[in-house]
Parts: structure tokens; C-alpha cells; sequence
């Protein structure tokens, strides 16, 4: 019983100690001890290397890089296949980069054949590298001239021009055949810098552009199944673009009512905007007046794609079964895919945003095994509704399709050979009023007023905005890795609540423990009766219980 006497204190000690009011202490350390570690790395996800990549201002080169400003006619994409027979010094360690106007734009996001992580070319002791690397890059207005000029990398000193050629043909044709959705290719012969330097070989290139308008310049010429695609400006939308290494976040499909234009989409409508159907603020499957999405929702970029129909003519025995063709099969005009895309928004009007965000993520990877229509996401809906009415081709399953799958980032082929989507044409400025055009200027909203303001503090989560404020709301934002705040809301309850349990249950034990103690040292007890009446001194006396009663 010695040790019990020993234990009984010790245990009455630790009891004690975790009452009811120090107990919350506990869990409040704990809490905290938590909170600050989760804020830690937060802050080092918002400002490290991810938050990095979506804040910082894309440069000449990347993918992002904005070319909505006036002074630009669009954006070109440049495609550097190879280059053959380059001739140089001894040895050759070639990178390539071009200039526009004569001017070079030599960062090095914008250098084809260089390795941006070692700072050097990609290629050693290669006279004929194969690079099959893309660049894009912002054109002005007007007429420019386009070269490309290939250098012999030196470690120590300057760079040597072993090869240089004019490329603006092939700018031009890309410019006429933007429209074709197609990526012009051609062959040029490059010279050595230098008059009368002779042949530096050849290079292959390709070049695709995107035209920047106004909504107003290219408004008239969309019509319903055209596909609009969406840069978000707020954290969710950059991390989902960061995930997809996409520029783009959100799609829609446009829908075209007599003069007026509508997008149909699947999306958390976090802007407020009133459905054009019921009137109502709503999320989900929803019809929107598609000014109003452009220029009234949290998007800093904005790119239409118009869609071409050219069916395959019918055999003559097929001619009296065309009025009535099934509805998975090709449309057989445009009016017709109209009328396909209207009777399947009517059929899924309502339907709610994707339920599970687990598929978005697994969406990314191809791991979602089954598809289901009870809830969608932006680009599922896109693609269940090309399915449904014939024009997606792809034995992929809708709830496996990315955004940026519709865009021209990506070569999958989605759509049926007869259906093609042009080159993006971008929307200049879309985020050009402070607090969103429809709440500003309420006399331009179309299907009802916006109910809360633009908050620009919100979409410049984005990037350092520059208050304590930001810098602290935007890191717990991204404690939820751009999760909607339901989920980040749900996930500190949970954390709060297993705080709280584990406590608990650890002091519960301990409450156990010390019953059991005081029920082997009881007066009752065997072991107390034998401790009174034995002849070792081990019985408990009488100064011992009491101690022991004002524990208890």
C-alpha cells in the first residue's frame, strides 16, 4: 500500500489541476498552438513561392501575360519546333528569343531553349536542337515587324547572335486565320548577323494569335453554344489556375436570346447576380445577362471562343429521317444546336453547384470514376451539355474535364470533327469599374441590380494588397487552400471541437483513475480493514484520510 499512498496524492494533484476553469486553458493553448502554426504556414504559402506565382505581375513569355490594354491589337503565341545546321563557335549552346519592333525581349520567361531554374541554356554542344517550346508575348497596334534571333550562350562575357530571321509572314497569316482555331506553321531561313554574313541555317516555327476587342466590337457575333472562359481574380480562382497551370478558373456557355445575350454556367455566383429566369440571387445551374458576368464578377480576365458548325451533307435515303435526329447526334444547323442547348438548360435549370469539392481535385487527376448530375461544377456542366446535345466527342467523363480543357492551352480533342472552337478573343478591361459596373451604374444591369458591391479588397487577395488587414484575412484564406468559406469555417469547428474532446477524454481518464485509487484505499475496503487490523504499518491513519477527504 505504499505506493498507493504515493499515487493517491499524485493522481488528486493532477485532478485538481484540471478543473473546469484550468481545463479551458488547456484546450485554449492547444487551440492557439495550433492556430498559429496553421497561420504560419499560410503566410508562407500566401507570399512563398505559390503565392508568388499567382500575384506577381505575369512578364513577356508566360502564359498570363495581360495584353487587354488599348495600345495592344492581342496576344501571340510562338511556337519554336527546332532549329537545323546553326553554325557558330566550336561549340554550340544555343537559346533563342525574339524582337518586336526591334525592340528584344530578352527576360527569361520570354527565351526559348532556357532553363530558368540553372540560368542557362538547355541545350549543350546541339547544332540542331529541339526545342517545341511556347512563348507569348503582347503585339502592338499597327504594323510590326517580328525576328527571331538565336545566341551562343557564354558563361563569362556576352552572348554571341550566330543566326537571325524575319517572321513577320507568318504573324500575318496567323492574324487572317485566327478564326480557323489552327496553329500556322512555317520553315524560315535564318542569316548570320551582318551584312553579307551568309547562312545560319533554318527554323521551324509556328505562331497562333488571340485578338483583344471590346464587348461591344465582337457582341454581335456570338451566339448560343459559344464557350466563354474566366480568369478569377480571387484566391480560389488563382489557386485553381496555379493547380491547372491554366490561365483560366470558370466557363460558361453563351446563350443567345433575340438581341440580348445570356450565359448559362454552374458556379457559386459569389458576385450576387440575379438569374434572369427567376429574378432571384442563386448559385448553381443559372442563366445570367452576360455584361452583367463580364463586367460585374470578380474576373480580371476574359476570353470568348466562338463555336463553328460544319456537319458532314446527309446521304438522300437519310433526308426524310433528318427532322427528327437523336439527341446525341450532330446538330444539323445552328438553329437546331440552339434549340438543343435550350430544351437541356431547361431540363437542368436549378441544379446545384457541385456538392462535393472533393471531385474538383480529383477532377484535375482523372480519378473520378462515375459521373453524377445531381450536382455540377462550371466545366462538368459544360461538357454534359456538349454531350447531350451531340457535339462532344471525348470518352472522357464530364466530371473529369477541366476548364482549361475548353481553351486552346490544350490540344485534347473534346469536340466532334465537325465542331471547332476559334482562337480566343480577349475582353479588354473587364475589371475596369472599381465596385462592378451593374452596381455603379444600375441602369445597365440587365436582369436586376447587383446586391452587393464589388469588392475590390477581395479580388486583390490576389495579391499583396499592402494592409494588416489583407495580409492576415488573406492568409486564413488560405488556410483553406482557396476553399469556399463554408468548408473553412466547417474545418475550424472541427478543429475546435477534437481540441475540446481530446481534453476531455484525457481528463475523464484521470477521474477514473483517481475512483479507483480512492476505492482501494477506502475505509470499507478490504484493503482498509486490513491495514487498520494487520500488524505492518502500512494502514492509512487517520490524518491520512482526512487529507485525502479534502482532495476529494
Amino acid at each position: 500500500m505504499k505506493g498507493s499512498r504515493s499515487l493517491l496524492p499524485f493522481r488528486l494533484h493532477i485532478f485538481k489541476r484540471l478543473s473546469a476553469y484550468p481545463r479551458w486553458k488547456v484546450v485554449s493553448g492547444f487551440l492557439g498552438a495550433q492556430f498559429f502554426i496553421i497561420l504560419i504556414m499560410s503566410l508562407g504559402l500566401r507570399f512563398g513561392p505559390v503565392g508568388q506565382l499567382a500575384s506577381s505581375p505575369p512578364r513577356p513569355g508566360s502564359l498570363l501575360v495581360f495584353c487587354d490594354d488599348d495600345k495592344y491589337q492581342g496576344k501571340l503565341e510562338v511556337l519554336l519546333k527546332r532549329a537545323s545546321d546553326l553554325s557558330g563557335g566550336s561549340v554550340v549552346s544555343p537559346f533563342a528569343t525574339i524582337s518586336i519592333d526591334g525592340k528584344m525581349v530578352d527576360n527569361r520567361e520570354a527565351k526559348f531553349g532556357w532553363d530558368s531554374k540553372f540560368r542557362r541554356p538547355s541545350y549543350f554542344n546541339e547544332r540542331n536542337p529541339q526545342w517545341n517550346e511556347r512563348k507569348w508575348f503582347c503585339v502592338p497596334k499597327g504594323n510590326v515587324t517580328i525576328s527571331l534571333h538565336i545566341f551562343d550562350y557564354h558563361m563569362i562575357g556576352s552572348n554571341d547572335e550566330i543566326a537571325t530571321g524575319n517572321i513577320s509572314s507568318l504573324f500575318q497569316l496567323a492574324v487572317v486565320e485566327h478564326t480557323s482555331g489552327t496553329l500556322p506553321e512555317q520553315t524560315f531561313q535564318l542569316s548570320k548577323p551582318g551584312a553579307g554574313a551568309g547562312a545560319g541555317g533554318t527554323a521551324t516555327v509556328g505562331m497562333r494569335f488571340f485578338p483583344s476587342m471590346t464587348y461591344a466590337e465582337v457582341a454581335d457575333s456570338l451566339d448560343t453554344g459559344d464557350v466563354i472562359l474566366f480568369s478569377g481574380a480571387t484566391r480560389s480562382g488563382k489557386f485553381i489556375e496555379v493547380a491547372t497551370e491554366s490561365q483560366f478558373s470558370h466557363i460558361g456557355i453563351v446563350m443567345r436570346e433575340n438581341s440580348s445575350l445570356m450565359v448559362i454556367e454552374s458556379s457559386t455566383n459569389r458576385a450576387n447576380l440575379h438569374d434572369c429566369v427567376t429574378g432571384k440571387v442563386s448559385s448553381g445551374v443559372e442563366k445570367l445577362w452576360l455584361p452583367d458576368k463580364i463586367f460585374c464578377a470578380f474576373y480580371n480576365r476574359v476570353a470568348i471562343r466562338r463555336l463553328h458548325l460544319n456537319p458532314p451533307p446527309l446521304p438522300s435515303s437519310s433526308a426524310s429521317s433528318s427532322s427528327s435526329p437523336s439527341s446525341t447526334s450532330l446538330p444539323l444547323s445552328r438553329a437546331q444546336l440552339d434549340q438543343r442547348i435550350r430544351q437541356f438548360y431547361a431540363a437542368h435549370q436549378g441544379v446545384p453547384y457541385e456538392e462535393f469539392k472533393l471531385d474538383m481535385v480529383k477532377a484535375e487527376f482523372n480519378r473520378n470514376h462515375h459521373f453524377d448530375n445531381s450536382s455540377l461544377f462550371c466545366s462538368e456542366f459544360v461538357a454534359y451539355a456538349f454531350r447531350s446535345v451531340g457535339i462532344f466527342a471525348s470518352s472522357e467523363l464530364p466530371s473529369n474535364v477541366l476548364p482549361n480543357e475548353f481553351s486552346s492551352e490544350t490540344d485534347k480533342p473534346l469536340l466532334s470533327s465537325h465542331v471547332y472552337l476559334e482562337n480566343e478573343i480577349y475582353i479588354r478591361k473587364p475589371q475596369q469599374w472599381k465596385q462592378g459596373r451593374c452596381f455603379m451604374h444600375p441602369e445597365t444591369c440587365g436582369c436586376g441590380r447587383q446586391e452587393t458591391a464589388y469588392d475590390i479588397s477581395f479580388a486583390c487577395w490576389s495579391q499583396p494588397c499592402g494592409s494588416m488587414f489583407a495580409v492576415w484575412f488573406g492568409a486564413l484564406w488560405d488556410v483553406g487552400l482557396g476553399l469556399s468559406l463554408e468548408i473553412f469555417i466547417f474545418d475550424l469547428i472541427i478543429l475546435w471541437a477534437s481540441s475540446v474532446v481530446l481534453v476531455n477524454l484525457y481528463i475523464i481518464r484521470t477521474h477514473q483513475i483517481w475512483l479507483a485509487q480512492t476505492k482501494k484505499v477506502s475505509p470499507d475496503s478490504e484493503e482498509g480493514r486490513g491495514g487498520q487490523t494487520g500488524d505492518g504499518g502500512d494502514a492509512m491513519t487517520h490524518e491520512e484520510h482526512e487529507r485525502g477527504g479534502r482532495y476529494a
